[in-house]
């Protein structure tokens, strides 16, 4: 069989690549070698490179083989497989990321909370009851920060959770900063009576 494709033969080769119930096309130099197709792969999965099984007819290729001389063509059919420990380990960043989006819907809801709260101390609310909802938030804020020190991950997991972490820290300031205002606000009234 031939290592390169014959003169005039396309210069690239255009073949389809599976992985799980994916299905992608890759184009590839037609004097490439499977690692190449490896790299071409793991930009349109993300599966690492050092993760990947390739196999052509149902065998492994092995990354220095050509593509055009084990038989790859135009519109041939390639499969991509991956370790069951890199499988587990993006099943857990996915499930990291979707505890971290229902944490954030309630970091969301009492930030909401918090606005409330600022607006009726502007609005001249009595201070006390607000020295006690705020006290509340600060309790709520950092008992999810503490649910956030829970989230294991790393990469994009890692990222997202110390952007909500900061935004907590944030917030618990705010709530300290109005709890502070209403007791300033409490003693004033009692100086005046």
């Amino acid at each position: 069989m031939d290592h390169c494709p014959p003169d005039g033969a396309s210069h690239e080769i255009v073949f389809k690549l599976s992985h799980g119930l994916k299905m992608m096309q890759v184009k590839v130099p037609s004097d490439a070698d499977f690692l190449a197709v490896k790299v071409a792969a793991r930009d349109a999965t993300g599966v690492p490179i050092e993760e990947q099984t390739l196999l052509f007819r149902g065998r492994p290729v092995s990354d220095g083989d050509a593509v055009y001389a084990a038989g790859v063509r135009n519109g041939s059919k390639l499969m991509l497989t991956q370790s069951e420990e890199s499988r587990r380990v993006a099943a857990t960043a996915n499930q990291s990321l979707n505890q971290i989006a229902a944490l954030r819907k309630q970091v969301d809801n009492l930030e909401q909370e918090l606005c409330s709260a600022e607006i009726s101390f502007s609005s001249s609310n009595p201070a006390g009851a607000l020295v006690k909802e705020s006290g509340r938030l600060q309790e709520m804020f950092e008992r999810l920060l503490l649910k956030f020190d829970e989230v294991v991950g790393v990469g994009d997991v890692r990222d997202k959770r110390k952007e909500q972490v900061q935004r907590l820290q944030r917030l618990c300031e705010r709530t300290e900063n109005l709890k502070s205002k209403c007791n300033s606000d409490s003693a004033s009234a009692l100086l005046i009576i």
